[in-house]
């Protein structure tokens, strides 16, 4: 794969946190996209530094088994920048979209992520 392929840099999370059922989602779903996963955690301080470089074109943040939020700035006070234009990227777009449809019927469900109860 190219280095300057786009990635999806994830931040460790506990197994039993309920977001973490939405960030695997995202993590499976986002080679589909074309983008690399890669797990590393950053600080704050880190975040803040690469957002100022111009390196962070999304942020956002995961709750609840199917709930994707855009994350508009990054850093504390006076010092927080917006992340790009402050919008929802097309990640998070494709991820929410994606997770809608899929919990509505309307989009396949080639990993079996949903039951259908009767």
């Amino acid at each position: 794969m190219d280095d300057a392929q786009e990635h999806l840099m994830l931040t460790p999370v506990a197994s039993d946190d309920v977001s973490a059922l939405a960030r695997a989602s995202v993590a499976a779903l986002a080679p589909r996209w074309g983008l690399r996963v890669r797990e590393r955690h950053l600080s704050m301080t880190q975040w803040h530094r690469l957002n100022l470089q111009g390196r962070v074109s999304e942020a956002f943040v995961c709750g609840g088994p199917a709930l994707v939020q855009q994350v508009a700035r990054i850093g504390q006070g006076h010092r927080s920048r917006p992340v790009r234009s402050g919008q929802p990227g097309p990640t998070v777009i494709a991820a929410r979209r994606h997770l809608f449809r899929l919990q509505q019927g309307q989009a396949a469900d080639p990993d079996r992520w949903m039951l259908l109860l009767r």
